[in-house]
């Protein structure tokens, strides 16, 4: 009897990093071109704390593709 098929779980934890590196891309360009048009020594925007936090997102979607088994 054939099994039903079942996708390599490590396909949809790629898709995950995949997505979230896209989003940093996004964030961190924002952040950037935001940053250029401040005035020097500024003190950061809401552009560049965006990007921090898509960055440690982006950090943990890596960490499930090193470590298949553990958590999140």
């Amino acid at each position: 009897m054939n099994k039903p098929f079942t996708p390599d779980p490590r396909v949809e934890t790629l898709r995950d990093a995949i997505t979230e590196a896209n989003r940093f891309i996004r964030s961190a360009t924002k952040a950037k071109d935001s940053l250029s048009s401040e005035p020097e020594g500024g003190n950061g925007n809401k552009a560049y704390a965006a990007a921090k936090r898509s960055s440690m997102d982006l950090t943990n979607a890596l960490v499930a593709v090193r470590n298949p088994n553990g958590t999140r």
